[in-house]
């Protein structure tokens, strides 16, 4: 379990804490915090060395923030700091080691990526400051916009074209996996002066604060904060300088972070080409699908359960008794939604006729709100439905038929559960855990296995709101288990590897979005394989380190 958190937990220690504000541990004078834990020296590429020190200050605040991460992994107590220091310890050591890669032109650190570094760091500045001026708008009692925000929060979800990490290439009568991680990007100019980009940072953030009362107190009560968190530590009280360490903290915790993404890009390519085997790929869907084959042989209701809930674990379907569909939701308002409870009710109890009801349904139905991307139009659910259909008329290929429908379903639809995913809603010609009048419109699609991708349901009135159903296809295997005791998708006749790759190069988890089977699974065996190359490499890196321990120096903390 260590080695699977190991790197997650190095890389979300170098994450922007915007505010500080937990406190398990004391944090009270300046020798206190600063007394040293861990000490080593590590050499540089120039053939000196750098003397790195943890202080107690960085294990308690790393333990506040990953606390409950670690007890989740089986660690308390004592157990639990001394793996919080040796993740520290990691860290450090990854940092260093990317450090001397830099030097040594291994890796790059491009002006596109210090731009976005530093406009990372005025945008969490002004998000920080931005809650205080929220604080003040309403202990003043005041009835403003907030100031900081140049654009409104947009809730909406957007379609997110696929972005492919790597590809399957054929070298030499050999698969082999080439990376997308060496691609060069248009250099942009740098938004800020070299090594000034912080005074340019808070005389931005200054400038706008100047321009108001509320920013002004806001800011004020930014430094009162930070200023009482760094009480004890002998540093400069004036506000100015006060808030340049806030920023100078935010940027280092964004650099450490771009820093360790850089260090982790750099060991998952060799030559261009992924650490990553064709043959990896194609043992770990072989496993996954006799796993699942053989799970799903002796239980029945486990296999129904998963495949309506958790595609994704599913990796053999046993039969052709399920089919995908996506929709469309117009929802009802919280009012609407209550008018059609109570209306139930009234049926249930008999003051209404069940006539009565099903077209107080209908009307209901028809007086939904149509919305396009959160704001009200004139649209009804029925003129939805008659656009949908006229753009989807004679259209034969599949793709302009998805684009057409995924075009309406991030504009118009109020359900979230179906954008970008991986895999779409699935119903079950007699078991579904959809709403009944939704499983009806669904299998009146599916029409015994004789629908067709693009066909779309008349409007569906459930509790929710009015559902336009849009039908894809059944729910089947890329590849058949005819003899569990042999399946293989790894061959040597180059003739059915070729084809076994175009296979899942070209499959789709959903016919609705990109991702293919192949990304899917290069995507779970570059995180768990660079995992795994990262305790082994640090274990090469701290070798012929003296690390000291000091443990004495944060006994009290448990």
């Amino acid at each position: 379990m260590f080695k699977k958190i190991a790197l997650v937990l190095v890389c979300v220690f170098s994450c922007v804490f915007t505010l500080s504000g937990c406190s398990l541990f004391p944090l009270d004078t300046y020798t206190y915090l600063n007394q040293v834990v861990v000490a080593f020296d590590y050499p540089t590429s120039a053939g000196d060395s750098k003397n790195i020190k943890i202080v107690k200050k960085d294990v308690i605040e790393a333990y506040n923030n990953y606390k409950s991460t670690l007890e989740q992994s089986g660690y308390s107590g004592k157990q639990a700091l001394d793996q919080m220091i040796q993740l520290l310890i990691n860290k450090q050591v990854i940092l260093a080691e990317t450090e001397n890669l830099i030097t040594k032109n291994k890796i790059v650190v491009t002006d596109n990526m210090l731009n976005e570094m530093w406009n990372q760091t005025y945008k969490a500045v002004v998000k920080n400051l931005a809650e205080f001026e929220a604080e003040v708008i309403k202990s003043w009692n005041l009835h403003v916009p907030s100031e900081l925000e140049t654009e409104e929060d947009d809730e909406n979800i957007y379609y997110e074209p696929y972005e492919k990490q790597a590809e399957l290439v054929k070298v030499e009568n050999e698969w082999k996996i080439r990376t997308f991680n060496t691609a060069i990007e248009p250099t942009e100019p740098l938004s800020y002066e070299r090594d000034k980009e912080i005074e340019t940072i808070f005389q931005a953030v200054n400038d706008r604060v100047d321009a108001s009362n509320v920013l002004k107190e806001a800011f004020k009560r930014y430094n009162k904060l930070l200023k009482s968190n760094e009480q004890g530590m002998g540093l400069s009280d004036k506000a100015d300088e006060i808030f340049e360490r806030e920023i100078a903290r935010i940027y280092n915790n964004i650099k450490e972070n771009k820093l360790i993404s850089l260090y982790s890009e750099y060991y998952e390519v060799k030559n261009g080409y992924s650490i990553i085997s064709v043959n990896e790929v194609l043992n770990y869907i072989s496993a996954q699908m006799l796993a699942s084959y053989s799970q799903y042989t002796i239980d029945s209701v486990a296999y129904e359960n998963d495949i309506l809930s958790t595609r994704e674990n599913v990796w053999y379907v046993m039969d052709d008794d399920y089919f995908y569909v996506s929709h469309i939701l117009i929802s009802y308002s919280d009012e609407q939604k209550q008018d059609l409870k109570d209306a139930e009710e009234l049926y249930k109890s008999k003051g209404i006729t069940y006539e009565a009801y099903q077209n107080y349904k209908a009307k209901l139905a028809n007086s939904a709100v149509v919305k396009e991307y959160g704001v009200d139009t004139n649209l009804t659910p029925a003129q939805l439905l008659t656009n949908l259909r006229a753009d989807l008329s004679g259209k034969t290929d599949a793709v302009d038929k998805i684009n057409i429908f995924n075009d309406y379903l991030y504009k118009y639809s109020g359900d979230n559960g179906n954008k970008n995913k991986m895999f779409e809603y699935i119903v079950g010609t007699e078991k579904s855990k959809m709403v009944e009048e939704f499983n009806e419109s669904a299998r009146a699609l599916y029409d015994n296995g004789n629908g067709k991708l693009g066909d779309t349901s008349e409007m569906t009135a459930t509790e929710y709101g009015v559902h336009l159903l849009f039908y894809i296809e059944p729910v089947t295997n890329a590849f058949t288990i005819t003899n569990p005791n042999s399946f293989s998708l790894a061959t040597s006749n180059m003739e059915e590897l070729d084809e076994i790759v175009n296979t899942i190069n070209t499959t789709k988890l959903s016919q609705m979005y990109e991702r293919t089977i192949f990304d899917y699974v290069y995507e779970k065996l570059i995180t768990d394989s660079f995992a795994e190359f990262e305790n082994m490499n640090l274990s090469i890196l701290k070798a012929d380190l003296n690390i000291l321990i000091y443990n004495n120096n944060y006994a009290d903390l448990f």
